[in-house]
């Protein structure tokens, strides 16, 4: 039997629909509480809340967990990545502790950035601009309208550091 339009939109619009649907777990399916915890502090300090929601606000770290457990490369990278920065350890840090954690991990003290802290934002930026929150609340697209252009983010933390 060959495929309607109708069957590929069905298709189209239930996987769209699946990093929002991710926002709804309340507990982790694939990463241990403490994992979770970390990689929920990760997401906040790499998207943080300001005039607009930051990434633990938009539930990226459930779309974290997800996308980790479809991909058994993301989810090993994740989890040595929050191992080596002490699990548990790197909560108890202060916020300066985990902010210095952060910039070594990111490569803005000049060295190399972590493949896992590359990977990690690169997951977090996908996921927050694949939500609510990010793509309607702080970029203001509403669907399928026509942009004229398109100015990008315009903080200038989130500028290009090379």
């Amino acid at each position: 039997m060959s495929a309607t339009r109708r069957d590929a939109l069905k298709v189209l619009a239930a996987t769209t629909s699946l990093p929002f649907a991710a926002q709804a777990a309340t507990e982790p399916k694939n990463f241990t509480a403490e994992e979770f915890a970390v990689l929920s502090r990760l997401s906040d300090l790499i998207l943080p809340r300001t005039d607009t929601p930051g990434a633990v606000d938009a539930g990226v770290p459930a779309i974290l967990d997800e996308a980790a457990g479809r991909s058994p490369a993301l989810w090993d990278t994740l989890r040595e990545g929050v191992a080596s920065l002490g699990g548990a350890k790197f909560l108890s840090q202060s916020e300066a502790g985990q902010n210095e954690a952060v910039r070594r991990i990111s490569g803005l003290d000049g060295a190399a950035p972590a493949p896992f802290f590359t990977a990690l934002k690169n997951q977090v930026i996908d996921a927050y601009y694949s939500t609510r929150e990010g793509l309607v609340t702080e970029l203001g697209y509403h669907g399928n309208v026509p942009l004229a252009e398109f100015p990008g983010c315009t903080h200038p933390e989130h500028q290009r550091l090379d």
